[in-house]
């Protein structure tokens, strides 16, 4: 029996040992793998989206926003589609990266509103009220952004969506022009 414990502990036990610690770095390099946004395609017309103090609007008026009444740099209206270009799921986040401007309207007087193509609401975005933009969760996959809308793609589907943005009327009204400006990205989680 001595004879047995001194062979596993000489041999096995070391292969045991080396090969869990082995696994653990593998999976810990899987895990830690760049995201793949190559395995999408997005097509839109802008990235960058800018509203103004210009015009404040309640909720029910900004979510009417339109291609026919928007006013570019007043108040943001984007149509975009994202592809899956690969077989499987593949999960994504919209995301919305503020750019410095100055002055600066207050994100949190900012309302963010995304939809579906055809002006529905997204089936895990039922929301009771209209987000600001500093509502919005910090992003996974890009820390200087927040994200608008996280959700998954099947085998080489498309999804279109609409983003509106404007400023709300609880908004201060001044004399001097005041913007927020924001860049639109989709990332692979």
């Amino acid at each position: 029996m001595k004879k047995f414990i001194n062979i596993f502990s000489t041999y096995f036990l070391p292969v045991i040992v080396i090969g869990t610690v082995v696994i653990i770095c593998i999976l810990f390099l899987l895990a830690n793998l760049p995201y793949d946004n190559n395995a999408i395609n997005v097509e839109l017309d802008r990235q960058k989206v800018v509203v103004s103090n210009g015009i404040l609007m309640s909720d029910d008026l900004g979510k009417k926003i339109s291609i026919d009444n928007t006013i570019d740099g007043t108040t943001g209206y984007v149509d975009f589609n994202i592809e899956s270009k690969v077989d499987g799921k593949v999960k994504y986040e919209i995301v919305l990266v503020k750019e410095d401007s100055e002055p600066e309207i207050d994100m949190k007087f900012v309302k963010v509103h995304l939809t579906d193509i055809n002006d529905n609401d997204l089936k895990n975005n039922k929301l009771s009220k209209i987000p600001t933009y500093y509502d919005l969760r910090v992003s996974d996959t890009d820390p200087s952004g927040k994200v608008v809308y996280s959700g998954y793609l099947k085998d080489k589907e498309n999804q279109s969506f609409r983003l509106r943005m404007w400023v709300s009327d609880t908004y201060e009204i001044i004399a001097e022009k005041k913007i927020f400006a924001v860049k639109l990205k989709v990332n692979v989680k």
